[in-house]
């Protein structure tokens, strides 16, 4: 899997965590991001990655804490996938 490909996965599942964790339905999460409920589903779901403005929107949404940790999440699964590729 290329750094794209984790990187959406990532994010995808984090978004996904947050909807769940806040017990929003996908209609809702999509008003939150700007964008229609089809499109939500279909990023949900992995058919299409979230553009940059949505991801924005999700990392507005964050405490600092949490937009933190993310990062951190995001720097671990790029890097280790770097080093990874090394071999």
């Amino acid at each position: 899997m290329n750094n794209y490909k984790c990187f959406h996965e990532l994010i995808r599942k984090q978004i996904q965590s947050y909807r769940l964790q806040h017990s929003y339905t996908q209609e809702h999460m999509a008003e939150l991001l700007h964008i229609s409920a089809r499109s939500y589903f279909d990023q949900e779901h992995g058919k299409y990655g979230f553009s940059s403005i949505t991801l924005a929107y999700f990392l507005l949404m964050l405490s600092a804490e949490e937009v933190m940790s993310l990062l951190g999440e995001v720097r671990t699964v790029l890097e280790g996938r770097d080093r990874n590729e090394d071999f």
